[in-house]
């Protein structure tokens, strides 16, 4: 399913790029740099949409509650930002996965600024993953 995400992430941004060129704009930087860029905000974007799964995923096994889960998957990234933009939260920016996404694609937060970011969402990512472990062998199957 991530691959699914992955693809479809690539495609919105590919096709972004040629309905720009057809609609005759400039690129505005190299091809390669656009190429890089696009790349790295695909990766990223769906990495974070990878971390939200695997909260999600806790969820739905804690719940049983498979709409309750996927309301989490929409509702979590927005009270998030919403949080964050309100209560002036510093420390939401780690887990705030839309507003990071859209700061790298604009260069706002550079590939070594980056990595707290990453290192918050890999701590998540895998205490997800022990957790839904531990869960799966205490619940009755």
């Amino acid at each position: 399913m991530l691959v699914d995400i992955l693809l479809q992430i690539l495609a919105y941004y590919v096709f972004g790029i040629l309905v720009g060129l057809a609609m005759g704009r400039k690129l505005g930087t190299s091809w390669g740099h656009l190429l890089s860029t696009t790349l790295a905000t695909v990766g990223i974007t769906t990495f974070f949409i990878s971390v939200v799964f695997g909260m999600a995923v806790v969820l739905l096994i804690l719940t049983g509650s498979q709409i309750g889960s996927a309301a989490f998957i929409v509702i979590f990234p927005l009270a998030v930002s919403i949080i964050a933009a309100v209560a002036h939260w510093h420390w939401l920016k780690y887990i705030n996965f839309f507003s990071t996404t859209v700061k790298i694609s604009v260069g706002q937060i550079t590939v070594s600024q980056f990595w707290p970011y990453a290192w918050v969402s890999i701590a998540i990512l895998a205490v997800c993953f022990l957790l839904s472990l531990g869960l799966i062998q205490r619940k009755e199957l």
